[in-house]
């Protein structure tokens, strides 16, 4: 494994970490009750989504690109 890969693991874990510790002890209805705790789990969310996307690889269309994911 190369050294990208080991940070975007790390990144990948340190979204997942703090998504959890944000949810711990809430239930579904929380979120709707904190727009605060809301958006902070959205933003992890998208941190840990685009850690997960690959940089532009030469060749794929935008298509096949979107549908790539490591």
């Amino acid at each position: 494994m190369n050294t990208d890969d080991v940070e975007r693991l790390r990144h990948l874990l340190e979204a997942a970490r703090e998504a959890l510790g944000f949810v711990q002890g809430k239930v579904a209805e929380d979120l709707t009750r904190d727009r605060l705790l809301l958006l902070a789990l959205v933003k992890e969310i998208e941190l840990f989504q685009s850690e997960m996307i690959l940089p532009d690889p030469v060749g794929l269309s935008p298509r096949d690109h979107a549908l790539t994911v490591r």
